[in-house]
């Protein structure tokens, strides 16, 4: 759900995605003795107000905070995720996991007094689901049978695949498994809606609270759409009344920490948000209490508003200005934690190891701090987008909070050459309706988990996203997703690495990273592979290492030496160990070499053989024979890694950024980048290939011909 604000962001940008963990604190009054207050009343604030009651509409944390007190679904959500019961009785889904019936409590009832039954499902589905709505949730039933085609106008909301059998059975067709369907119903946007209030009202319902219909365990009071304050009381139609012992729940808006923790002193909140520096004068205060929180906070960039902003350096730049250690630690000082990448921690766990998801998905580098960097990013993106200065407002809400974050990283922006931010504070409610618009240059942005599962951030970024403001699209991002929405639906583990591998995308895009791991680094490696084409005196070894470390080819022209071969060192570095083993050292090489044809290996001199190499590993000339042994990586940025991108692109006659695309999928393996292309199949295919061809990638090329 989008945040009403960012007490606790960290962002960089769209593609990556840095935000911070929400991490909260709250001074809060309890009873000690366990027995209930004789006045079951409690008082409580908000950051911002609610903006809508329209189960359809709402996408703020406050309106479904609200919708949750006052509605009722399928299902609710209990400690740890737990499905638990609530309008559902009884659950039969399919073997084939698409056909899923539900039967319905006939208990329940509107707070007008009217049953509540399986037509009133029908008809919320169908109406979030109508492009007339306007739903910024509808993409949650893409599961569902028909639905692209009704959201595209194509079918009538009619022909969505969920249907009523009398009053008390719910049935519901999927067009693909969907792992987290059971999930998905327990949020708002799942939840039935009285279609003769909605039609009532029009287009005013959910606009105050006596224009909506409730049929959950409270019923909104004294909310006109727009007022500071509201309340909830005791809904006496709720089927599980007897359960509920409040009788009042009473909201005020309180944007400001200092005025929240004022109130809760003088015994007018019960709970309050509070700031950095009231945490660490109230550390010792028996009545704080802390929490994890599942939220994202993070700052979209316009692409499609900014020109320069299109450009990967620039938003690279912007990424790594922010120190979000520091906003987390000195800034917010609230418990927050710098992120990992843009899925939050302590969200869901690897199937097999039970490792978090974040960690699996982990890009160091997508969100680092390294300022020297960013200047030279900045300056060379400024100049590849012919931008001389970038003038850019940052839009947020005017929380107290948010506007301090908004400074801090108007001030680490402004370290970077040729950058100007302007702050533009502003209502939640402006906030949210510009940034949907697209109406913003830069805008923090947060998103708090829906339902445990990774793709609820995932599919955020997703191309055509309602909730993608800022324009970020990725083929091979996409790919992933609806990879693990389809094919891999019904394999767990399969479907948890595909999520990993587009959240390595998000994590890392900004440097074109994913986890690279080199080959094993042995003397034993180096010569057990040189052995395999039987190196003698009369042949050429070519030893490359992008940080001119790498023991692997330093133990390959070792062992070229011991047998008397000709030992040709490069690297990218003057001190490289290369240069004082080989015969011939060439560091470093300067220069963009292009080659014809879909091969790396079509070199004719052994300099050129090491220009064309570009990676970590080492190239043999046997005779007429050339052969890749261990070409294993490509630095990530930096000139290498650009005339890599041109080697690809002309060797297979592409564009660059089909090159770069191919180089992230094989993580910066030249060869292995190359195959990708020219066959168009997986990096388990062509990696098999290579192998069979014993690196060659021409035959590696003209082996899947043959096989297909």
């Amino acid at each position: 759900m989008k945040g009403k604000h960012l007490g606790i962001l960290v962002g960089a940008a769209v593609v990556i995605a840095g935000g911070l963990a929400a991490c909260g604190t709250t001074s809060k009054s309890t009873n000690q003795s366990g027995q209930l207050a004789a006045k079951q009343v409690v008082n409580l604030s908000t950051k911002s107000e609610v903006t809508t009651l329209d189960v359809s509409k709402a996408a703020d944390s406050v309106s479904l905070t609200q919708l949750y007190h006052t509605q009722e679904g399928l299902y609710r959500l209990g400690k740890k995720e737990k499905l638990i019961n609530a309008m559902a009785t009884k659950t039969t889904v399919s073997k084939d996991g698409k056909r899923y019936v539900f039967k319905l409590r006939g208990n329940n009832h509107w707070n007008d007094g009217k049953p509540v039954t399986a037509k009133d499902f029908v008809y919320s589905w169908r109406r979030t689901v109508n492009p007339k709505t306007a739903s910024e949730y509808a993409y949650l039933m893409a599961g569902i049978k028909n639905y692209s085609q009704v959201q595209s106008g194509k079918l009538a909301p009619s022909q969505l695949g969920v249907k009523a059998q009398g009053t008390k059975t719910l049935v519901v067709t999927l067009s693909k498994p969907v792992a987290y369907f059971k999930l998905l119903l327990a949020f708002p946007t799942f939840f039935p809606q009285e279609q003769s209030v909605v039609e009532k009202y029009g287009s005013s319902y959910g606009h105050s609270s006596a224009q909506t219909a409730y049929d959950g365990p409270f019923v909104m009071k004294n909310w006109q759409g727009t007022n500071q304050s509201w309340k909830l009381v005791k809904n006496t139609k709720f089927w599980d009344k007897s359960a509920i012992t409040l009788k009042q729940l009473n909201f005020q808006v309180v944007a400001d920490a200092s005025t929240g923790l004022n109130l809760f002193q003088k015994k007018e909140l019960d709970a309050t948000t509070l700031d950095g520096t009231q945490v660490a004068n109230l550390k010792n205060n028996s009545e704080l209490k802390t929490f994890v929180g599942g939220t994202t906070y993070y700052m979209q960039m316009n692409q499609k508003k900014v020109k320069a902003l299109k450009n990967l350096k620039v938003r690279r730049a912007l990424s790594l200005a922010i120190d979000k250690q520091q906003l987390a630690k000195s800034v917010l000082r609230d418990g927050s934690k710098a992120p990992l990448g843009f899925v939050s921690q302590n969200l869901t766990q690897n199937p097999k190891t039970k490792k978090d998801f974040a960690t699996d998905a982990y890009v160091k580098s997508g969100v680092a701090y390294d300022l020297p960097q960013a200047k030279q990013l900045m300056k060379a993106g400024l100049k590849e987008t012919g931008t001389k200065k970038l003038t850019v407002t940052l839009m947020a809400d005017d929380t107290s909070v948010t506007k301090t974050v908004a400074q801090y990283i108007q001030a680490e922006l402004q370290k970077l050459p040729n950058v100007k931010v302007t702050i533009n504070s502003l209502p939640y409610k402006t906030r949210l309706s510009r940034s949907n618009s697209g109406n913003f240059d830069l805008v923090l942005s947060s998103w708090g988990a829906d339902f445990a599962d990774p793709i609820n951030f995932l599919s955020l970024m997703s191309t055509g996203n309602t909730n993608n403001n800022g324009g970020f699209s990725d083929a091979q991002y996409d790919r992933d997703v609806k990879k693990s929405e389809n094919q891999d639906a019904n394999n767990p583990t399969a479907r948890y690495q595909d999520l990993v591998n587009a959240g390595l995308i998000a994590g890392g895009e900004p440097a074109l990273t994913h986890t690279v791991k080199a080959a094993e680094d042995s003397i034993e490696l180096a010569q057990a592979d040189l052995a395999a084409v039987q190196l003698t005196a009369q042949d050429i070894v070519v030893a490359s290492a992008a940080s001119g470390q790498t023991p692997y080819t330093v133990a390959a022209l070792q062992y070229a030496q011991e047998k008397g071969a000709l030992g040709i060192g490069f690297s990218c570095v003057e001190d490289s160990p290369l240069a004082q083993l080989a015969d011939y050292p060439i560091t470093p090489v300067v220069g963009p070499e292009v080659i014809t044809g879909a091969t790396l290996l079509k070199a004719g001199t052994a300099e050129k053989m090491v220009l064309n190499m570009l990676s970590t590993g080492i190239m043999v000339k046997s005779g007429k024979v050339y052969q890749n042994l261990m070409i294993n990586v490509v630095p990530t940025n930096g000139k290498t890694f650009e005339r890599a991108k041109k080697i690809i692109a002309e060797a297979t006659q592409t564009s660059l950024l089909a090159a770069e695309r191919a180089l992230e999928r094989a993580n910066n393996h030249v060869p292995l980048a190359i195959v990708l292309i020219e066959t168009k199949g997986t990096i388990a295919e062509a990696k098999a290939l290579l192998a069979a061809t014993n690196g060659h990638v021409s035959q590696a090329v003209k082996l899947n011909d043959k096989q297909h």
